[in-house]
């Protein structure tokens, strides 16, 4: 993702949930408009930089290395000497219909709140709903919102067995995961398969 296509969603966030957040009648259009001009203004004076942060309070620089459009999946890279514990992945994505599952992640945070609040990350479980043959492997009931597509989703041996990615609109408990064999897949195809080894 480039310096600009950075600055375009932030813009554009940011925009959305003042917007949403405005009371009527307190602001004058003018105004609104001049603090958005302001804000634009600021956003693209600004140096952008991925960063992590641990729940620590530590912060390492991030860089993404690859990116799948696709899949809405990318393989990121974090710099510094960090001694991170991970999840095992479960590689051929072994998991079955009716099995538990736990979904992880950020949800609900609009762009305000991420600037000004910490994080704390949530766990959802459910069970397997059917496993499909579409770009969305894993359909299942734990649940997840807006702020969850990327989370892990792991099976009760606390291995990944999917990457939650959205939900049906208007539907209850109709939650998505990708599979990990199709992120392995990805890896293998990219050259990165080591990184699961």
């Amino acid at each position: 993702m480039t310096k600009k296509d950075c600055q375009d969603r932030i813009r554009r966030k940011l925009i959305s949930d003042i917007g949403k957040r405005l009371v009527p009648g307190i602001l004058t259009v003018d105004e609104i408009r001049t603090i958005l001009v302001d804000l634009i203004d600021i956003i693209e004076k600004s140096d952008y930089k991925y960063i992590v942060r641990t729940s620590d309070g530590q912060i390492f620089d991030m860089e993404i290395v690859k990116v799948n459009q696709e899949d809405d999946l990318s393989l990121m890279k974090v710099n510094g000497n960090a001694n991170f514990s991970y999840l095992k992945i479960n590689r051929e994505c072994t998991i079955r219909t009716g099995e538990e599952v736990l979904a992880l992640g950020y949800p609900l945070q609009d762009s305000l709140e991420q600037l000004f609040n910490e994080k704390k990350v949530t766990f959802t479980s459910g069970v397997v709903s059917a496993m499909r043959e579409d770009n969305w492997g894993i359909q299942h009931t734990a649940s997840i919102n807006s702020g969850n597509s990327g989370g892990a989703l792991l099976n009760l041996s606390n291995q990944v067995v999917g990457v939650n990615v959205g939900s049906v609109k208007d539907a209850n408990s109709l939650f998505f995961a990708i599979t990990t064999k199709k992120v392995v897949n990805w890896l293998s195809n990219i050259g990165y398969e080591r990184l699961l080894n």
